[in-house]
C-alpha cells in the first residue's frame, strides 16, 4: 500500500523548502509507503501585486535555488537533504 500526499509550496520566500523539510523530518512523516507530490500554486501574480516578490526571477529562485544548493552541498540544508533522500 502506497499513500500519495500532496503539499502546496507557496514560495513567497526562499526558506519555504527548509520549513517544509523541518516539518516532515521533525514529525517523522516520511515512510517507504509515502510518496510526496509538491504542488506549486500559481500565486506569483498575487505576491508581485502585494510587493512580496519583485519579479518572476525571484519566484523561480525561491523554487529552485534551495534544491540546487542542497544537491551541491547537503550540509547547507540538512533537513531538506534528509527529506529528499526518502524514497
Amino acid at each position: 500500500l502506497t499513500l500519495t500526499l500532496t503539499l502546496a509550496l507557496a514560495l513567497p520566500c526562499r526558506s519555504e523548502w527548509d520549513s517544509l523539510a523541518e516539518w516532515i523530518v521533525d514529525h517523522a512523516l516520511y515512510s517507504n509507503n509515502n510518496r510526496w507530490v509538491i504542488q506549486v500554486p500559481r500565486l506569483y501574480g498575487m505576491y508581485h501585486a502585494k510587493g512580496m516578490l519583485p519579479n518572476f526571477k525571484a519566484f523561480l529562485e525561491n523554487l529552485f535555488v534551495p534544491l540546487f544548493e542542497v544537491s551541491v552541498n547537503p550540509e547547507s540544508h540538512p533537513k531538506l537533504h534528509l527529506m529528499l533522500q526518502q524514497t
